[in-house]
């Protein structure tokens, strides 16, 4: 019982130390790409080519004008690609509000 308590604490610790490390990985991560995040959102206007909204760059969307033409999509992405290949994926949108782009795919879907 004795070794297993010990074999219990010593795993505790290395499971912590491996958590903590994940914990200020997702810290660093989450940083870089709220950074991206912003590029883009300057890069575009800084607001919703619909209504004009821009309070909340979390609450801007990149909307791809032609779905066919899409190399990939932002909302899916684990990391952001190098900024030349963003930059040249963003020709192909515009930036909209969760509003504006929620009710312009509704109108896509109801054609």
């Amino acid at each position: 019982m004795v070794k297993l308590r010990k074999l219990y604490h010593s795993n505790f610790n290395i499971v912590l130390k491996g958590v903590i490390k994940m914990a200020s990985n997702y810290e660093s991560v989450k940083k870089a790409r709220d950074k991206r995040r912003s590029q883009i959102v300057e890069v575009m206007g800084g607001k919703c080519a619909i209504c004009n909204y821009s309070k909340n760059n979390k609450a801007l969307d990149i909307h791809h004008i032609n779905p066919k033409e899409k190399s990939f999509n932002f909302g899916s992405l684990g990391s952001f690609p190098n900024w030349e290949t963003t930059k040249k994926e963003l020709k192909k949108c515009v930036l909209l509000c969760a509003n504006c782009h929620r009710e312009v795919h509704a109108e896509m879907l109801e054609d």
